[in-house]
């Protein structure tokens, strides 16, 4: 009998994001409860990884890792780039 079940949501809230909106697939995205360079990221896509965004990344600090790309920030406080 299965007594307990582990879920990795690593990435999880980003990759749902990408789903309801094409247009954030395959482009980083960070996940935000407020957009503001002091909040953090509380979810970021594989793409945002590869930047060096992490879960618990401050907005500001991720948008200094992607300025290596040519990027644009959403007001939806979803899309990092």
């Amino acid at each position: 009998m299965l007594r307990s079940l582990f879920i990795d949501f690593n990435s999880y809230f980003a990759s749902v994001e990408q789903q309801l909106d094409p247009a954030l697939r395959g482009r980083p995205v960070g996940v935000v409860p407020v957009m503001a360079d002091s909040s953090c990221c509380i979810a970021a896509s594989v793409e945002a990884k590869t930047f060096g965004v992490k879960t618990g990344t401050r907005v500001a600090d991720a948008k200094r890792l992607l300025r290596r790309r040519d990027k644009t920030t959403r007001s939806t406080a979803t899309g990092l780039g």
